[in-house]
């Protein structure tokens, strides 16, 4: 690249990554806020809190990948046309390639990232979730012992920890073992923790006793202990994952899936719809940045408004990507829609190709050329109005209000 298309390229560069970056974050947020009660209600590690939600941050980025280049393609296009900069390049007899093979050379960058994740990121990444998820919800030691509630992993055993301080130890520890009619056991405790030995996991208790006793009352028997330690292994499940969703699949797999997989016999469409949306997200880059070249790359005057062209851009973009997701679902039940799932962005990015390199223009189509002009002068119109009598309008609902309020007599 030349001089000129390296700095443009920096600045499209920059803009992706603070976009990405932000869009990523705030999805990222959401997420938390949906997990967070893996540490309140089934009292998780931070870590595990956050190795979740990490997990899921691979399929949000291909996601919003072309969004945020779309983004930052209009944001750089609309600034060096703010500073002249554009003008100054079309008036130096630069081609339009210049200008438009930064972005292409962006956009075949993200592509090759989403193709990454999607390929092989994804499907692992969901397939350590998914695993992840199931050793929490097979969990019996974690969910037996929360914090102020009385449980437990099966019928006449009851836990129930008082505080539960974040370094792991269980303070004023009471559990009711009435699993033997002929020996009820109830131990109290000051304190406890969770331990593991040789494969084994036990509640160790400290400074406690327990109370041992039957149906008949006159043989209680009463233990004091400085620490006696609970065998919990016996409570534990074995994790069991059935089958596997399409998504944890990996795409060698599903060009060529094992024709006795059960999920595959039930369902073999979801497999070709995961297949084909893999394969197709690397198109949607190339079409993000056309559609912003087409809409915004020509340089324009001051006085010239470009606003209408982002928001006729980011109409078309959002309903492309959009349909995208649409022919993607229906190409689970239709294999029509696996065409279609390639055709709309080939399509969108062949028209706005001509767009942006000039080939077709808008006044080639004196219907478009006359809405925009409306358009253009009812927008006008408006701020004009506003200019002059808006003012006037905002002091007397002011002074209203303050009537009503009584302030004013």
């Amino acid at each position: 690249m030349s001089l000129i298309s390296r700095y443009i390229f920096r600045q499209a560069l920059f803009g992706f990554l603070v976009a990405l970056g932000t869009l990523t974050t705030l999805v990222w947020l959401t997420q938390v806020l949906r997990r967070f009660d893996l540490m309140t209600s089934q009292s998780q590690t931070i870590w595990v809190f956050f190795l979740i939600t990490i997990l899921i941050l691979p399929k949000f980025i291909s996601i919003l990948a072309p969004i945020a280049l779309f983004i930052a393609t209009n944001f750089t296009l609309n600034r060096l046309n703010s500073d002249n900069e554009l003008v100054v390049i079309n008036a130096a007899g630069a081609s339009r390639w210049r200008v438009i093979a930064p972005f292409m050379v962006l956009a075949a960058l993200v592509s090759f990232g989403i193709g990454v994740i999607n390929l092989e990121v994804v499907p692992r990444v969901t397939g350590q979730m998914r695993g992840l998820l199931a050793e929490i919800q097979t969990d019996v030691l974690n969910m037996m012992l929360r914090e102020g509630q009385f449980s437990g992993p099966e019928q006449n055993l009851i836990f129930h920890v008082r505080e539960r301080n974040p370094d792991g130890e269980l303070l004023g520890l009471l559990v009711s073992d009435e699993r033997d009619p002929e020996a009820k056991v109830v131990y109290f405790a000051e304190r406890g923790r969770m331990i593991s030995d040789n494969g084994q996991n036990y509640l160790l208790m400290e400074n406690g006793s327990f109370q041992r006793h039957s149906d008949d009352v006159t043989k209680m028997q009463s233990v004091v202990f400085s620490r006696y330690a609970f065998n919990l292994s016996q409570f534990e499940q074995e994790i069991t994952i059935t089958f596997r969703h399409p998504r944890e699949r990996s795409t060698l797999y599903l060009m060529n899936p094992d024709p006795d997989d059960r999920y595959f016999i039930n369902a073999p469409g979801k497999f070709r719809s995961e297949l084909h949306y893999r394969l197709s997200s690397p198109l949607y880059p190339f079409m993000m940045v056309m559609i912003a070249l087409a809409a915004v790359g020509f340089a324009r005057t001051t006085r010239q408004n470009r606003y209408w062209g982002i928001i006729l851009a980011t109409a078309i973009a959002f309903s492309a990507r959009i349909a995208g997701f649409a022919f993607g679902n229906m190409s689970a039940s239709s294999t029509a829609a696996v065409y279609l799932l390639y055709l709309t962005p080939i399509v969108v990015f062949i028209l706005t190709a001509l767009f942006a390199f000039g080939f077709i223009s808008s006044k080639q189509f004196p219907r478009l050329e006359r809405f925009a002009q409306r358009a253009l002068e009812t927008q006008n119109k408006i701020y004009s109005y506003f200019a002059r009598y808006g003012w006037k309008w905002l002091f007397s609902f002011g002074r209203k209000n303050q009537a009503d309020s009584g302030v004013v007599r």
